[in-house]
């Protein structure tokens, strides 16, 4: 029945509780699993962007290599 300890006073808790019955603090709850795509949208849109800017530099060293050999 009870499955945790709260992590102040070591009070044994339920699983659904989200305050401490003994100490009367609130315990932090996990997200749910699969709701956070926040997260993975910054990194697409970072790895984009990096992506983007490594493009536009690789170009433009090409048109520098080519007016270097006089192409």
């Amino acid at each position: 029945m009870y499955t945790s300890d709260c992590p102040f006073c070591h009070e044994a808790l339920h699983a659904e509780e989200l305050i401490c019955r003994s100490c009367q603090r609130e315990l932090a709850t996990p997200p749910a699993p699969g709701k956070c795509r926040a997260g993975w949208f910054a990194a697409f849109t970072l790895a984009v962007a990096v992506a983007a800017g490594t493009a536009v530099l690789i170009r433009g060293f090409l048109e520098e290599r080519r007016h270097w050999l006089g192409k």
